[in-house]
């Protein structure tokens, strides 16, 4: 299984890099705000991931040429925490892409997309908020197995 995490930076997608590295996934990891990237993918596993904040720009593409198994995990959170967060990394003076899209416009248009193509199946969103992990976990096929808890402590 691959896995493909398209949600907006500050939306948790580090945690969700850490969360799905601690269920035995491996893969890499791109922050477009801190320019920082993790790889601990040495060769593709069954299970593995690739979470690309800057993913909101090219997703389309990914799913309708990309492997007809990999899933897509919007992490989201609410519109006011999301541009208080944004607004606290532009006084740290990081880098704020130009063509960041607005949350809730971005949130309903991959939501619209999914649906239009049918494969709205292949889309788990993710509140930071709001985490079902019963839900993560039948979404990644995940049975019988120790929980492991989100790490929200990521999450600011």
């Amino acid at each position: 299984m691959h896995i493909l995490g398209i949600g907006l930076p500050r939306t948790g997608t580090s945690s969700l890099a850490k969360f799905l590295r601690n269920l035995g996934f491996s893969g890499k990891n791109f922050c477009v705000i801190h320019d920082k990237r993790e790889n601990d993918l040495v060769k593709i596993k069954q299970k593995s991931f690739l979470i690309d904040n800057s993913a909101y720009r090219n997703y389309k593409q990914k799913l309708i040429y990309g492997n007809r198994k990999t899933k897509f995990i919007l992490t989201t959170r609410d519109k006011k925490s999301w541009k208080q967060s944004i607004n606290r990394m532009k006084t740290k003076k990081l880098n704020i892409p130009k063509d960041l899209p607005d949350i809730s416009l971005y949130y309903t248009e991959v939501i619209e997309f999914f649906k239009s193509k049918k494969l709205i199946n292949r889309l788990l969103v993710i509140d930071i908020n709001n985490i079902d992990q019963e839900k993560i976990y039948s979404f990644l096929e995940i049975e019988n197995q120790i929980k492991i808890e989100y790490p929200k402590e990521l999450i600011k």
